[in-house]
């Protein structure tokens, strides 16, 4: 029997198609069987070039990262899979936050991309992801770059108290009011308006298509200590998740090598805030001599 197609999954795939139109380089897509379920991945680039692994945040999902695959894809080839469970095409199955299921699942996305060595940028969730990728099979990994991830540092008090009061409000009411104030919390006070009616509809989507997602249990010192390969952090001066002195600390602390920057003037979303600065940021360290 064909499952039913609900209000809410159609237009998760009208939005998707939609955002895909934002895309200026030519792309392909593909879906990779795993022993999880089909994963759909966005590719784009020339075939052939050094190979990047995007990894879109919470409640988003790959193409939602257009900023950086228009940015990345002049000059690597770019794939972006949709995570399960979120506002992606990839089929709903589970992974746990507790144990190595995220980075099982990525590696098996590289093997049927017949990737042996890749470079990973995350963002936020996305930003976990590419840790648990790193620290499960580091000889994957060539670099890492983590733009405002969580799971790193520990959340700050003000997002504790307030986030889930807002989320309650947004989820139970589902006004435009309640919407557009989760969404300038998330984005924080120097995204544009823009950026936050791009959040406001994505929110709508997400809304007609919920799935209680596990919070990213933040990293140990010994898994940290495990990311072995080149790694970078940047992170916004008034990111509301984290504060970004204990971002930047804890990656000090267990990486002593690693490259961060707090970007001045931004929140969480820095590619969306500071596109080219972002980029040419990327670029720079993937074309460091290690």
């Amino acid at each position: 029997m064909k499952a039913t197609v609900t209000e809410g999954q159609r237009e998760l795939v009208a939005l998707y198609d939609a955002t895909l139109e934002r895309l200026t380089i030519p792309y392909q897509i593909q879906w990779v069987d795993t022993g999880y379920g089909k994963t759909h991945v966005i590719s784009a680039g020339t075939v052939g070039a050094a190979p990047i692994l995007i990894l879109h945040g919470s409640a988003s999902n790959a193409v939602g990262c257009w900023p950086l695959i228009n940015g990345l894809a002049s000059k690597y080839r770019v794939y972006a899979p949709d995570a399960p469970r979120q506002l992606g095409k990839t089929e709903p199955f589970r992974l746990s936050t507790k144990n190595a299921d995220y980075g099982k699942w990525l590696e098996e996305v590289l093997d049927h991309l017949e990737i042996k060595l890749t470079s990973v940028v995350g963002f936020s969730f996305g930003g976990w992801m590419a840790c648990k990728l790193a620290i499960y099979a580091p000889e994957r990994i060539r670099t890492v770059v983590l733009l405002s991830p969580v799971g790193v540092a520990a959340f700050r008090v003000r997002y504790w108290i307030q986030a889930p009061v807002l989320l309650l409000k947004m989820l139970v009411s589902q006004t435009d009011k309640s919407i557009r104030r989760f969404a300038a919390f998330i984005a924080g006070p120097t995204a544009t308006k823009e950026i936050i009616e791009e959040l406001v509809v994505s929110a709508k989507v997400f809304l007609k298509n919920f799935y209680m997602q596990g919070t990213p249990h933040r990293l140990k010192k010994k898994d940290l200590k495990k990311l072995v390969a080149p790694t970078m952090l940047l992170v916004g001066r008034h990111d509301i998740f984290c504060e970004p002195e204990m971002i930047v600390s804890r990656i000090k602390e267990n990486l002593p090598k690693a490259q961060t920057e707090i970007i001045e003037d931004v929140g969480h979303v820095i590619y969306f805030e500071r596109p080219e600065l972002i980029n040419a940021r990327i670029i720079e360290f993937f074309e460091s001599d290690f």
